[in-house]
This record gives structure tokens, C-alpha cells and sequence, in this order.
């Protein structure tokens, strides 16, 4: 949600059009990227060791969630 709520601020509802992209927002960005990526796997992996179906189902949602809001940014800014 955070990911989501900075990308929007920055990128899309700006109050005026930034000459440069802000590094920092982009650094936070990759960040949150990441711990996103990380929880999702080692979740995934949990639920597999514990062989727990709903755990198994929504990390896999949340995997195929990131992923696709990561080719949804991909595709808007090249």
C-alpha cells in the first residue's frame, strides 16, 4: 500500500511537474520493492514447509500483485 501511495503522490498526482526524478523517492521505491520480495518469499516458503493451502494462496496473490505493479510502472514511465 505504501508503494502504491508514494508512486501515485510522486508520479502521477504531482502539484507541479518535477524537472529531474526525485532519487530518493525512487531509492525508497527499490527498497520497498525489495522487502516486499523478500516477505513474499520467505511467507511462501513457511507456508509450503507448514503445507498450509490459504497461506500458500495469498502469498501467491500478493507475489502476483507486486509483479503486476511492477509491469503496470514498467509500461507508464518506460
Amino acid at each position: 500500500m505504501w508503494i502504491v501511495t508514494i508512486g501515485l503522490q510522486t508520479f502521477v498526482l504531482p502539484d507541479k511537474r518535477p524537472i529531474e526524478l526525485p532519487e530518493d523517492v525512487i531509492g525508497l521505491m527499490f527498497v520497498l520493492y525489495g522487502l516486499l520480495a523478500v516477505s513474499v518469499l520467505m511467507g511462501t516458503l513457511v507456508s509450503t514447509m507448514i503445507n498450509n493451502k490459504y497461506y500458500m494462496k495469498f502469498f501467491s496473490i500478493i507475489a502476483i500483485v507486486g509483479l503486476a505493479t511492477l509491469l503496470t510502472t514498467k509500461s507508464m514511465f518506460g
